[in-house]
Parts: structure tokens; sequence; C-alpha cells
């Protein structure tokens, strides 16, 4: 009857006819692969292409969406070939489709508000392929469309562009260091006293340097007036922070987070793993010892954790707090044990557990044991298979 079957890239294997166009949604190496074998291909990869995943880092005032992390700068700055195709190779590639998986979408204003005006991007992207211009050219002329979305009564996200800042710990000065970085011909301001980041605030000019407790906040601004999302990021100074850290157990290869010194740099992370703010475990226990060089009053202990079981990334099943005083005699002087999520689907989120001791103690040395749970809950993908642990932080109080 004229029509060709489109199938996810699942489909593709050895004896799948050639006359069936592949839908490769897990990102350019299987576009290839099908090309590869004679087949037309659609992009639609979800790591770009999925709306239906959060257009911001700060997720907890968002609507529910899966796990993931789209913003529009992501999705117009989408490949759709890889760099290993030839001209004519690349002439198999069709389109590309960006999907909204409508499973936490239960009304019009939640559809406009995870579509526009991403949709935008990948339009512009899509058609514009080859003459595709810059990120702050685009957003040069997207205000006219937000005008035209407001006259036809259409809701959109305001996540235009973020401010990217990294937070390095510099323990022989026992600050932190934060560098901030916007798009170009943007201007930033900043506070650190939580007040709004107006452009009566400081100019950002060169990285900051924190020793104390603070929340900084910064916005940046576009010539056009656009503005990016606020950056806010509260520094708690406490006794552990900038302070030497031991890990007994290696973490997993891609979450090694400095070697454990971001569990001691005074700032938690986002509720998204691959920040680099993490230390990851896969099923291993997290094991680490901070020494306070010298004795400290201490009378309580807090872990952040994070649970996303989108990613297999489940909370501790306990935590266990121990401290000496020479370093090789240890004394247990907290335990507390937590439940697993039965919701196999559950949102993300960042828990910062906190071990009280009965009364406070002396010690320097400190150590921190988080065990993971066993197994993925019943009804997840991976129901029963072991899941990842994330330590962000540790403080002591």
């Amino acid at each position: 009857m004229g029509k060709r079957m489109i199938g996810w890239d699942e489909v593709l294997a050895d004896d799948l006819n050639r006359e069936v166009i592949v839908m490769s949604w897990r990102g350019l190496g299987r576009a290839t692969a099908a090309i590869r074998k004679g087949h037309d291909v659609i992009v639609s990869a979800d790591s770009h292409l999925y709306l239906n995943h959060y257009q911001t880092i700060n997720s907890e005032q968002e609507p529910r969406a899966t796990g993931g992390l789209v913003e529009m700068k992501k999705v117009f700055e989408t490949p759709f070939f890889s760099p290993q195709l030839t001209e004519t190779e690349r002439t198999q590639v069709l389109g590309a489709e960006a999907c909204l998986w409508s499973s936490f979408v239960d009304n019009d204003s939640i559809l406009d508000y995870m579509l526009l005006p991403r949709l935008a991007a990948f339009a512009d992207a899509v058609w514009c392929e080859g003459r595709r211009g810059t990120y702050n050219h685009f957003l040069q002329r997207l205000p006219s469309l937000l005008r035209c979305y407001e006259q036809l009564g259409y809701g959109y996200a305001r996540h235009f562009f973020t401010i990217s800042a990294t937070y390095t710990s510099v323990p022989d000065d026992k600050c932190l260091v934060v560098s901030l970085e916007s798009l170009p011909d943007t201007k930033t301001y900043y506070t650190l006293d939580s007040s709004q980041p107006t452009k009566g605030a400081f100019l950002y000019e060169n990285p900051l340097r924190i020793d104390k407790s603070c929340i900084l906040k910064a916005v940046s601004y576009l010539p056009s007036g656009l503005a990016s999302d606020e950056l806010s990021k509260e520094v708690v100074v406490n006794k552990a922070t900038f302070k030497p850290i031991h890990l007994q157990n290696a973490p997993s290869e891609h979450y090694q987070g400095e070697d454990g010194k971001v569990l001691v740099d005074g700032v938690r992370s986002i509720n998204f793993h691959n920040t680099g703010l993490w230390v990851g475990y896969h099923a291993a226990d997290m094991i680490a010892t901070i020494d306070f060089e010298y004795p400290q009053e201490i009378n309580a202990v807090e872990v952040s954790a994070l649970t996303d079981l989108s990613a297999w990334i489940m909370g501790p099943q306990s935590i266990s707090v121990y401290i000496s005083s020479n370093g090789k005699r240890y004394k247990m002087v907290a335990h507390e044990t937590y439940q697993a999520s039965t919701d196999a689907m559950g949102e993300k989120s960042s828990d910062l557990h906190r071990l009280s001791f009965k009364k406070s103690a002396s010690a320097r040395f400190v150590k921190v044991i988080a065990v993971p749970f066993k197994g993925l809950p019943k009804g997840h993908s991976g129901e029963g298979e072991p899941p990842f642990l994330f330590v962000d932080e540790i403080r002591v109080h």
C-alpha cells in the first residue's frame, strides 16, 4: 500500500528488511550502524530530543518529568550526523523527531510548558541544519516568537539559558573557588547574602573565593533582555569542610568525585548524577574517613545522598558513624537504617540524612560508612539488580 515500516532501533538486525526505516533513539552510534546496514534513519536521540525530560537543573520547582536533563541549548545543538558518515551516507538520514512522552502530562498547561520554546529550538536546528547559526543568534530572534506565543494564548517555559558553575575545593587555602560561565555577550551579576542578583548586584569578573557559609545567587542577562535561570547554591562551611578525606573503597570509574574531595567542599550537588560533584558506588559500601587535623567536639553528622530510580540509583540502606582519636581504634556513635522506595519510578531527590549522637564527643577522625541496598525494588525494569549509591556531601557539626 505504499507504506514503509518505521521501527525503534531495537529492531536492527542482520536479517531486517532494508526497506525498514530505523528510528535511532539511543545515539548516533545506532544511526550509523543502521545506515551501514542499508537502512534510512530518523534521528530521535533521547539525550537531546526527548522533551519529557527536565529542562532545568532546578528540577524541584518543575512539573514532574522523566529523569533526564534536556536544556533548550542542548536541543538546538543536537548532532544529526556522525562524523564517520560519507556525504552519500548522510542522504540516508531522512530527518529528526522530537518526542514528548506524556506519562506526567495531564493538561494543556503542562503540555505547553514542556514543549515551548524547546520546540522552536528543535525546528530551527532541523530546518537550518547546514546553515545553523549560534545559539546566541537563535536567542536574539526568540523574543519575537515569545510574543507570538503570548498573543495566541500559549504558555511556555522561561528556561532560555543557564550559568555554568565550577566548584573547586582548595584545602591548602581552606576555601572554595567558584568559577561562573555564561553565554557570550552576557553580563553576570551575583550576591552572597541570598538576595536577588539584579543588575545592581556585584558584576562577576573573576572567580570567587569563599571561606564562609553563604548563599550564592547569580543571573546573566543578554542585550535582548532575556535572563538566564537563576543559579542558587548554598555553601555550608562546617567542621569537615576542606579537611583531608580518605575513601577506603574506590568509587566507580566515572564518579570519582576528585578522590572524595567533593564530599567536603561545602556544597551539595543538584539532583542529577553526572555533575561531577557526586561520589558513586556500584555494589560497594562508601567508607570515608575525615581527618580534622586536631581534636574537635562534635555531636552530629549529615550525609547527602541521591535517589534517582530512573538512573538505577537508590539512597543508602544504612549509615554508620565512627569516631577515633588516633585513626586506629574507632567507636560507633550513631547508626541509622532506611526503608527502600516502593515506587519503582519515583521522583528523584537528594536527601540530607542527619545522625545525631546521644552526647557530644571529642574526636580527630570521623569514619562514615554508607551501605547500599542489595537490589532495585519490585516493578523496576532492573528489579533485583544492585543499584548505585551516590553521595555528594558529608557535614560534621
